[in-house]
């Protein structure tokens, strides 16, 4: 299913080599975000600034740039909620023809983008929204792409169901997956912990892509003053809700299971914390109504207020970094070396001052703009620079770029077993083994690889090997 073969885009794999098709595929995710979003924020009556603000903030939001490269069908998949939100709007501004039809080619296209997770949240924020709008049409716009694209999903929910995946226990993603409370401080130094793209990560847990949740230092500041301005009109309680309510679940709180309690189909058996893309979502859509209530002086007090509460965050933070700092000077004059404690203090004293300081210059810089500059276009322009600059800067860590000479090189080994193997099949071991997937490329036969449906009854069998004869229930879900 996630190889995704019917998705339009994909074409270009028959055009163009497959590390340029891929670059381009990549290269689309942002603008395809960003332009879909622009549209949706602008049919919500906000102006052309806050809506090229709020799309530009989703687009190179954290969480969409973590998964451009490492897993590029969930942001193909998930891109299209804007268009359908879009669409869904269109048919509440009784254009029901055109909403009908970018409705449709938005879930078609999502449901085509290949990842399952991501194409149910599509569905149920679309399902929201349209009971919310009170556009029934809508639900008529789903039923029809679920006939439209019935080659791709009823093959994939036949192999879904006799996949572990629907009979295996899946606890342990909610309870390793979750992200604690703490993490929230990413939201203001994204890598407070450090990061695997700078050698530094030290948290103390996995580092997971589906964790991010940082959108630049401007967008939250403008999503939190959305959030506690008075909002007379009530056009921005849906997002309030449903902002707060996507964000919470992803984090490690009693609520958050309730997919796993409810045995939710698929949700129930999927990575929780990627529910971060709805939040992400949300921010962006309120920092966009944000941006357009900033300037009124009823709002003015408002604003500082968040800009104060935030500070304070930013003070504790220097505080507990700067107490890291004078035990880590204390440790290097007592010689005390090669302990987990030493170690903690020794990274907390480096890696989070550091990047601490780069997101403070962010915040300070950001505060500046929206204190002192009067002109609502001066003040745009600031932002996107700001927000901008805050992309290069995380983007450097998380995407990665290579030479092409890179690129599944011929080494002398792959060279021989090709010559060796013809039809056979290959193992590799030890100091040997090549990473699963990889000897596809080279048309080499290897028993083991990476599938996230495979057969149950196959799997038991497999295991076996494990178990010595025993058939049980209890195998890996991959």
């Amino acid at each position: 299913y996630q190889s995704a073969i019917f998705y339009p885009f994909n074409i270009i794999y028959h055009i163009l080599p497959q590390a340029d098709a891929w670059s381009v595929l990549i290269i689309i995710q942002p603008v395809l975000a960003g332009f879909f979003m622009y549209l949706f924020l602008r049919s919500l009556s906000i102006s052309r600034q806050g809506s090229f603000f709020g799309a530009f903030g989703f687009a190179y939001s954290g969480w969409m740039m973590a998964h451009w490269q490492e897993v590029l069908v969930v942001t193909q998949s998930i891109l299209w909620l804007p268009l359908a939100l879009y669409g869904t709007n269109l048919i509440w501004k009784k254009s029901v023809r055109a909403g009908f039809i970018v409705l449709l080619l938005s879930l078609v296209m999502s449901i085509l983008g290949g990842f399952p997770q991501m194409i149910v949240y599509l569905f149920a924020v679309t399902l929201l929204w349209s009971i919310y709008r009170k556009t029934p049409i809508a639900l008529a716009a789903m039923g029809a792409s679920l006939g439209v694209t019935a080659i791709q999903w009823i093959p994939a929910l036949e192999a879904y169901l006799t996949s572990p995946r629907a009979k295996v226990d899946s606890s342990f993603l909610f309870n390793t997956f979750l992200s604690p409370l703490w993490y929230l401080v990413t939201f203001l130094v994204p890598d407070y912990w450090g990061n695997p793209g700078s050698y530094n990560y030290f948290a103390p847990l996995q580092y997971l892509q589906e964790r991010t949740i940082a959108v630049g230092i401007s967008v939250l500041i403008l999503a939190l003053f959305c959030l506690v301005v008075r909002d007379r009109s009530g056009k921005t309680k849906f997002w309030k809700i449903f902002t707060l309510v996507t964000l919470s679940l992803g984090f490690a709180i009693p609520t958050s299971w309730i997919w796993y309690i409810a045995r939710v189909p698929l949700l129930s058996a999927a990575q929780p914390a990627r529910i971060f893309v709805l939040s992400t979502f949300g921010v962006c859509v309120l920092a966009a109504y944000g941006f357009d209530q900033i300037g009124k002086s009823t709002n003015a007090r408002v604003l500082k207020k968040v800009m104060a509460m935030l500070s304070v965050v930013f003070v504790f933070l220097w505080i507990l970094v700067i107490g890291f700092i004078i035990a880590h000077a204390l440790l290097g004059l007592l010689a005390i070396k090669n302990t987990k404690i030493v170690e903690l203090i020794t990274n907390i004293a480096t890696v989070s001052s550091r990047n601490l300081f780069i997101s403070t210059v962010f915040f300070v810089v950001s505060c500046l703009v929206l204190l002192f500059a009067k002109q609502r276009r001066i003040v745009f322009i600031l932002l996107i620079i700001t927000t901008g600059l805050w992309v290069t800067y995380s983007a450097n860590k998380i995407l990665y770029f290579s030479d092409r000479k890179h690129e599944y090189p011929v080494v002398p080994p792959i060279a021989k077993l090709q010559e060796l193997a013809g039809l056979d099949r290959v193992w590799t071991y030890g100091d040997a083994y090549i990473t699963r997937n990889i000897p596809s490329f080279y048309n080499l036969y290897s028993p083991e690889g990476y599938e996230a449906l495979y057969s149950h009854r196959y799997g038991k069998l497999l295991y076996t090997l494990v178990t010595r004869g025993v058939l049980t229930d209890v195998i890996n879900r991959t």
